[in-house]
């Protein structure tokens, strides 16, 4: 259902697919040979993984660093996990059903932590989004916890099918009804809650939008590019 991979050593890299049967599955491929050999399987999800997602934490006080897998399922539920699949270290309900889209940034650190900033998309036509503490200077398993969260129930017409953070107080969004949507974040820490705001709305020409990407320009612009039947690419001026 979908596939995250990332450098391991020169000619070697690992591939983490999301799977059907209700499998999170890590692979090892060899340049050298093209192979794939199966290293580790995990079915904590016990429903369809619909997208997984790797991000590269350092750890604290140390030149150290470390994968992490997001994932999502049919069930509406995210999880992250060291990349060698042992138990969750954290598991969100961001959707009412099936989490089609999704994106995770390290937003800030300090030297007791990370914030991370997960954003979701989901058949329930909702975007999510989920400020996430992420400690790793501990000499045992990581800790996570959550810090505040928001969800525009009514993002979207349609299931949303893919969702991009472009800062860490702004993020994007498409789906089945060919609108792009930009959102700003304000965290309230004392309330535990994220505020979203619509800014701006783009109608785009590809069908069947089914996933996107974001990146800022040097000049602060949004390059945008939206996937479905076809592909576009958008600018838009942030503010």
């Amino acid at each position: 259902m979908d596939v995250a991979a990332f450098p391991l050593t020169d000619g070697h890299h690992v591939v983490a697919t999301a799977c059907s049967d209700a499998y999170i599955r890590i692979w090892l491929f060899d340049e050298e040979t093209s192979t794939l050999s199966l290293k580790a399987t995990s079915g904590f999800h016990a429903h369809c993984v619909l997208k997984v997602r790797a991000l590269l934490v350092p750890a604290l006080g140390s030149i150290d660093a470390t994968y992490y897998l997001f994932s999502g399922g049919t069930d509406g539920g995210c999880a992250d996990t060291v990349v060698d699949l042992g138990p969750p270290l954290h598991v969100e309900s961001v959707h009412q059903s099936g989490v089609n889209g999704m994106d995770v940034r390290v937003v800030k650190t300090t030297q007791t932590s990370h914030t991370l900033l997960l954003a979701t998309g989901g058949d329930d036509n909702a975007v999510s989004t989920a400020f996430i503490s992420l400690d790793t200077a501990t000499t045992q398993l990581p800790t996570a916890r959550t810090i505040a969260t928001g969800k525009i129930s009514s993002a979207h017409s349609s299931p949303v099918t893919g969702i991009s953070i472009a800062t860490p107080i702004t993020i994007l969004s498409t789906s089945v009804d060919q609108r792009l949507n930009r959102w700003a974040l304000s965290l309230n820490e004392g309330t535990r809650e994220v505020g979203m705001e619509l800014e701006g709305s783009e109608m785009v020409d590809v069908a069947d939008a089914s996933d996107m990407d974001v990146r800022v320009g040097r000049d602060g612009t949004l390059q945008v590019v939206v996937v479905g039947v076809g592909m576009e690419v958008l600018e838009l001026r942030q503010g």
